[in-house]
């Protein structure tokens, strides 16, 4: 039998490092959804690439220790602030 892994297959932490910095970048340009981010400082924002790498590593059984309450920044915590 053999061994699959996905993480491997897909190019390994390069590639989710590429896919997940090429969707920020494309994220964070797109004028009609950009203004979510306006209320964040650049490390809020490090802190959910870091975090989209880290479960995306997991997902892809990587080798990555993902914790679950890591993600406490993110989209809901920008709109909840947002709509304080």
């Amino acid at each position: 039998m053999m061994n699959i892994n996905l993480f491997e297959d897909i190019g390994g932490q390069a590639a989710v490092d590429a896919a997940v910095d090429i969707f920020y970048r494309i994220i964070l340009s797109d004028k009609s959804i950009s203004s979510f981010f306006d209320d964040t400082d650049d490390s809020v924002n490090e802190a959910q690439f870091v975090n989209q790498k880290s479960l995306l590593t997991k997902a892809f059984d990587g080798h990555h220790h993902y914790i679950a309450k890591e993600i406490q920044v993110g989209p809901w915590a920008i709109s909840s602030k947002k709509s304080k």
